[in-house]
């Protein structure tokens, strides 16, 4: 399972301005919509994390949806007006109203009926299980 994650990256790391053009083709799957916060996405042997930075949003006002049927995680988070009567607003450059990401996988990798999320310090960490590749072996070339 490792060498088939190391064969993913490797390709997909071959062209360093694909990377940064867009990030998309790293993974070789497709995040949909814009970016309404920055995501981080990372990979253990066991699972794939996502990490979404969501500072001064309420925990009640962020939601994880996941849609096994087709492989699909949707982060959505709602950052609330400042309503104060005395306060008139100058310059706004943060992001208000509802904000969303999706995150598509491949067929057939993900457990999406295991999913656990956690938040803490503005950050949003999903875990996602992949799941257990009958047949494939790691092979250890001696040298």
């Amino acid at each position: 399972m490792y060498s088939l994650l190391n064969d993913i990256l490797e390709r997909d790391m071959q062209s360093h301005y694909l990377l940064q053009t867009n990030p998309a083709t790293f993974f070789s799957w497709p995040i949909l919509q814009a970016p309404g916060f920055p995501l981080d996405i990372s990979a253990t042997l066991n699972q794939y994390i996502l990490r979404a930075e969501l500072p001064g949003i309420p925990i009640e006002n962020i939601h994880v949806d996941v849609t096994p049927d087709e492989n699909l995680i949707i982060i959505t988070a709602e950052r609330k007006e400042i309503e104060d009567e005395n306060e008139k607003p100058i310059k706004v450059e943060r992001i208000r109203g509802q904000i969303s990401r999706q995150f598509k996988f491949p067929k057939g990798i993900v457990d999406l009926e295991h999913v656990k999320a956690e938040f803490g310090n503005g950050v949003l960490v999903v875990k996602v299980p992949k799941k257990e590749r009958k047949g494939i072996r790691i092979l250890k070339a001696r040298l």
